[in-house]
């Protein structure tokens, strides 16, 4: 895992708690990429220095973009509440130990894993809800992708989360398309005047033929 921190200078009355007209946030995707509960004493002194290291730069904000739990909960609804309060809760704790302000994006572990055979299709929804009653991103997405896309603006940066994910005749495909691709239109062009513009997902905007992808 990575840390990547960035500051961008703003022209705005958005300041950190320096005083100084930056914005900084740290990046660091697929945190955990596993269930980790909290506590947890085997694993919880590797994940304070790594989250005392991210404190350090004294961000804004931190993005994590996708794969926060293994999510391989797909057995029931029930299973999926029950299983998404638990490590989400624990998740959230060990950022807010940290009074680190957190932006996620949903990765495929947050869908249940790939491959998605059918009757793991029929648990995505139950899967979304879940990861949006307990992470609370912003709801100022699309109708159909309400704390799963969102935006964030501070200052002369604008933050775009999606949800790379889309259910297609019947698969799984990787891709922005629909009422979501029209509101991120319509973000980008209400905030062209962002002088820095990030846009946040899980899957990567090169690699394969997306078509093939997670059939």
């Amino acid at each position: 895992m990575l840390i990547v921190a960035i500051s961008f200078a703003s022209c705005s009355e958005t300041k950190k708690q320096t005083g100084t007209d930056e914005v900084t946030f740290v990046s660091f995707p697929d945190f955990f990429n596993f269930d980790v509960p909290n506590p947890w004493p085997k694993w919880d002194n590797a994940v304070n220095f790594f989250l005392n290291e991210v404190e350090k730069e004294n961000p804004n904000f931190v993005l994590v973009a996708g794969d926060l739990v293994n999510g391989h909960w797909w057995k029931s609804p029930q299973c999926v509440e029950q299983m998404g309060t638990l490590y989400y809760s624990g998740w959230k704790r060990h950022l807010e130990k940290h009074g680190l302000t957190y932006y996620t994006a949903v990765g495929d572990h947050e869908l249940g894993d790939d491959p998605w055979p059918a009757e793991k299709l029929e648990l995505v929804p139950h899967l979304e809800n879940i990861y949006n009653d307990m992470l609370q991103m912003p709801q100022n997405g699309p109708e159909n992708k309400k704390g799963l896309a969102y935006y964030v603006r501070e200052g002369d940066l604008l933050m775009v989360s999606v949800e790379t994910f889309e259910i297609i005749n019947d698969s799984m495909v990787a891709t922005v398309t629909g009422k979501q691709l029209e509101w991120f239109n319509e973000v980008m062009e209400q905030n062209s005047d962002a002088r820095f513009k990030i846009v946040q997902g899980h899957v990567p905007v090169w690699g394969r033929n997306k078509s093939s992808l997670f059939k």
